[in-house]
């Protein structure tokens, strides 16, 4: 999708919502973030948890 066009869609978004003060319920909220150095990568479960052991060299 385009940059532009989606924060327009975002802004607009706001603007109903603040203006006819409207609930936002989020929908998606990410509660783990994960990093690796270049040259490593780590496959997390889908509950969050993740193997020290199962992190590997590309």
């Amino acid at each position: 999708m385009d940059d532009k066009k989606r924060n327009a869609l975002f802004a607009e978004a706001a603007r109903i919502a603040l203006e006819e003060e409207t609930i936002i319920i989020f929908v998606y909220y990410p509660s783990s973030v994960y990093a690796t150095r270049q040259g490593m990568t780590v496959a997390p479960f889908n509950d969050g948890r993740f193997l020290v052991h199962e992190i590997r060299k590309r």
